[in-house]
């Protein structure tokens, strides 16, 4: 995905060391990209604690925080848990 330039100077100015990219954390958690989205857009990520994003809303490019690999055990757990309640 081609970014705008206003994306290229935010991105230039973040620390990339401190961020990973969609396909960086889908390979880590092993599942697809598309469900990397969907979580996502189900809200089961918070913005701001989790990820930032940068550029408009539909050509926004999203980062996600390094912390969020520490606590992927619990987030993991909690939606399990209140999947197992729903039943």
């Amino acid at each position: 995905m081609a970014r705008t330039v206003m994306q290229e100077i935010e991105y230039q100015k973040i620390n990339k060391e401190n961020y990973l990219t969609y396909d960086e954390l889908a390979n880590i958690l092993k599942v697809s990209k598309y469900t990397l989205r969907n979580w996502v857009s189900e809200c089961r990520f918070k913005a701001g604690r989790d990820y930032i994003k940068l550029g408009p809303h539909k050509k926004s490019i999203l980062l996600f925080k390094k912390d969020i690999l520490k606590r992927v055990n619990k987030i993991i757990l909690s939606w399990e848990k209140k999947r197992s309640n729903k039943k």
